[in-house]
Order: C-alpha cells, then structure tokens, then sequence
C-alpha cells in the first residue's frame, strides 16, 4: 500500500511534466575566437616584452597560412624608425598555435612587398621580401630551414626579376620609415 501511494504521490507531482524538447535543451556558451588583430598586438607584446621593449613599434600584419596546417599564421613588418636601417626593417613571423601565435623567425633587413610564394622549404612557404635601396633594390626568397627563416633577407641571392615565381602578396607598398643610419 505504502508504495502505491508513493508512486500515485510522484505520479501526481509530475503530471505536468514533460520531457525536455530538443531546443530546451541547454547550450554551451562557446565565446567566439579573438579577433586576429587581438591576437597580432599580443604576439607583437610578447616578442617586445621578452626583449624588455616598453616601446611599441608602428608595424603592418597578414595572415596567412604559412605551414600549410590549416591555421593561420602571422607576419609582421615592423616598419617604424626604431626597427629599421637603410637597409630594409624588421620582419617577424610567428605560427598559429590556437588562440595565440608563437615566434619563429626574426629577419632584418626586409621591405615591403612581402609574398608568399607557390615553393616551400622545411614545410613552410618561401617569403618574397624586397632587399636594397632605390638602386640596387631586388627581391629574395626567404626560405624556412625548418626552425626558422633567415636572421638578414641581405644574404639571401637577388633573383631574377623577370623569373619571380608566382606569389601572392601578404603586405603591400613600400616601408614607411626608414632610419637614415
């Protein structure tokens, strides 16, 4: 008798209830991924305060997918008076790694354009950077020896104007400031 009336008891307490419905059910909150020029200014934060520079340079970003893994990776020129010589200025390029981006190359001496060639080496695609002033100007491959590129595009060979392989242009134009050192 007692467990009839307890189940008549729960029975009455949920007549009303109902099994939830597909669009009652809840759903997790899943905050949208940073904007990327988020992602660019802490990456450039990190390499500044790693290096104890409280200073933060004038610079211009692409991104693309430089090792070909499906995410985006991070160039930077950092085209600002402090970074730059006669010579060209300061290239930084860093690998998507989730939300953040880590440091894989530091190149002096590099001008805008850059592109990214259709050739790779070491798993990550060619660099075109600019090297050289108004008269020698020309452009080289910055190629990845699979921990990084290379430390000054000037050592790099000039190739063949009319032979540039085929590329797609990451950060246009010329750099903005360069040093009079």
């Amino acid at each position: 008798m007692r467990v009839r009336a307890v189940g008549l008891c729960l029975l009455l307490l949920c007549a009303g209830c109902q099994p939830p419905r597909a669009d009652d059910t809840p759903r997790a909150v899943v905050p949208p991924p940073p904007d990327p020029q988020v992602r660019a200014q802490a990456a450039l934060a990190a390499f500044l305060e790693a290096r104890q520079i409280a200073e933060t340079p004038r610079y211009r970003d692409a991104f693309a997918d430089l090792d070909r893994d499906g995410s985006d990776d991070l160039v930077l020129l950092l085209d600002d008076p402090n970074w730059c010589t006669r010579d060209g200025c300061t290239l930084l390029v860093f690998r998507g790694e989730g939300q953040a981006f880590r440091l894989v190359g530091e190149t002096a001496s590099a001008r805008a354009p850059i592109s990214l060639s259709g050739y790779a080496h070491g798993g990550w695609g060619d660099l075109l950077v600019t090297v050289g002033g108004d008269d020698a100007a020309g452009v080289v491959a910055l190629e990845f020896d699979g921990a990084r590129y290379p430390g000054d595009a000037t050592v790099a060979a000039q190739l063949d104007p009319a032979r540039l392989p085929p590329a797609k242009v990451l950060i246009g134009g010329a750099a903005a400031a360069v040093a009079a050192n």
